[in-house]
């Protein structure tokens, strides 16, 4: 088996084995949203792995270096609002930026069609137009564990 599956049912597992214990129902939807991913990766996503199959045999060094600078905007805009849930520190400059930032980055995927991008655009602008009136807590937890999850699983896909 494959790394990538095995880390990833190991974490799905550990979430929700965790959450089902301690009663945690976000836990247990990391879980579950984990194991939906790797359904859709593994058994509904092979014309998109064709399309890339040449950048990930050392094709394109630029492709894979775009992709883990677009995985980094996430992973860091999904640790700045985690931030934001739990204490309420970071400006909202800083969280507009990244907002846009990943706005613009996921544009141009949109008319395609990709589902992950359709969210960073529905997120960014929640992020963005959310804030004139107060998110609560669990709605700026849940956009940053979708953000969170997204960085890391750039570093596994290619």
């Amino acid at each position: 088996m494959e790394f990538r599956l095995i880390f990833f049912l190991f974490l799905a597992f550990l979430f929700l084995t965790n959450g089902i214990l301690s009663l945690n129902i976000l836990a247990q939807l990391i879980g579950i949203s984990i194991l939906l991913f790797l359904i859709y990766d593994y058994y509904f996503n092979q014309e998109e792995k064709k399309k890339y199959e040449w950048a990930s045999e050392g094709g394109s060094f630029y492709f894979l270096s775009l992709l883990s600078i677009f995985g980094h905007l996430d992973l860091t805009l999904g640790i700045l609002l985690l931030i934001e849930g739990f204490s309420r520190i970071i400006p909202l400059m800083i969280l507009s930026l990244f907002a846009v930032l990943v706005f613009l980055k996921a544009l141009p995927f949109v008319p395609g069609g990709d589902i992950a991008s359709i969210f960073d655009c529905i997120f960014a602008m929640i992020i963005l137009f959310g804030y004139l009136t107060i998110l609560p807590s669990y709605a700026i937890l849940g956009i940053s564990i979708y953000f969170i999850q997204k960085g890391i699983l750039s570093y596994f896909i290619y």
